[in-house]
């Protein structure tokens, strides 16, 4: 089992005018991948948290390619507006998940940043 260290809604302070659970609602079942994966990862890395909310969600289609995250958590696509995460949820010392609207998400840990879609 992996430890949730914390999870903060708007960790940028971009949606200061927006209610958190309203947030956190826009975010549909994906936090609940994301509990799943915390228990059910076999290790605290990037790819095997990724991998479990990916078997427990049940339509992966695989990662997304091209996109960046910055330290803070923004995503960045090629002539796309930058999408602030709605939530940040660290778990362990070494993995993040940042959920973002259109239900992407981010998962880094100290080596990688796994970008994808879980809608």
């Amino acid at each position: 089992m992996i430890q949730t260290i914390a999870v903060k809604v708007d960790p940028t302070g971009q949606y200061k005018n927006v209610p958190k659970h309203r947030l956190v609602d826009a975010l549909g079942i994906v936090p609940s991948f994301v509990s799943y994966a915390a228990v059910e990862a076999p290790e605290a890395t990037a790819r095997a948290v990724l991998d479990v909310m990916a078997e427990v969600y049940g339509f992966y289609m695989g990662d997304m390619e091209g996109g960046t995250v910055d330290a803070e958590g923004v995503y960045s696509y090629p002539d796309d507006p930058p999408l602030y995460p709605l939530v940040r949820w660290k778990l362990d010392d070494d993995v993040t998940v940042y959920m973002y609207q259109f239900a992407i998400v981010a998962v880094k840990d100290g080596n990688e940043t796994i970008i994808a879609r879980l809608d």
